[in-house]
């Protein structure tokens, strides 16, 4: 009897081994032969177009330092320290809208600009007073507000480069730059123009006096 009972559960045991067995076999071959879903497509990234950099402009003459002239030849006080040329692309898309079309250049962001850096000294003093540009105001100073121009040449001649410097366009389509007595400040400067041919360029103010413009 209890060799009987052995075997009985040795043969149950087997059996449970067996069927164990089976389930899992039958298990991976279900999931080996499952339908598959659908493949989901693999998002597609457009390459990244190449940055639009600026770059070297050496064959451009260089500018010495000194006092700028506004647009009649008159010297002011505003000692142009150092000039660098470049030739780039223009930055960004204008925000503002002009309030006249009149002198208004339509440049876009990534159009092609001549672009020179200055840095600029303002040697206003107590000797040499900065007055206002408009007659009937009488109020001197050694402050001074400023717009800068620049006539660009290449071996033709004189270039059509309408100023486009940032913000643009600003109340007189050009910004207005304000620096105070002894002090140096810097300016980045735009041009719109295509020319990579440029040879020479002068850099002027093209409004200059104590107060801001009306």
């Amino acid at each position: 009897m209890r060799c009987g009972q052995i075997a009985l559960r040795i043969g149950f045991g087997a059996f449970s081994v067996l069927f164990l067995t089976v389930v899992f076999v039958v298990s991976g071959l279900a999931v080996l032969f499952a339908p598959s879903g659908p493949t989901l497509p693999t998002p597609s990234t457009s390459p990244t177009p190449p940055a639009q950099t600026d770059f070297p402009a050496p064959n451009v003459q260089a500018v010495s330092p000194h006092y700028l002239p506004n647009s009649q030849g008159n010297v002011s006080r505003l000692y142009l320290v150092s000039a660098t040329p470049s030739y780039g692309y223009y930055k960004l898309e204008p925000q503002n809208t002009p309030i006249s079309s009149h002198g208004y250049y339509p440049i876009h962001q990534g159009d092609p600009c001549f672009i020179v850096d200055v840095t600029i000294r303002n040697d206003y003093d107590q000797e040499n007073w900065l007055w206002p540009y408009y007659s009937g105001q009488t109020y001197p100073s050694v402050d001074a507000y400023f717009t800068l121009y620049a006539r660009i040449y290449d071996a033709n001649g004189l270039v059509n480069a309408p100023t486009v410097t940032p913000p643009y366009p600003s109340w007189r389509l050009v910004p207005e730059f304000y620096q105070g007595n002894g002090t140096t400040d810097s300016y980045e400067l735009y041009f719109a123009t295509g020319s990579r041919n440029i040879t020479r360029y002068e850099i002027y103010l093209g409004y200059v006096a104590s107060l801001p413009a009306p």
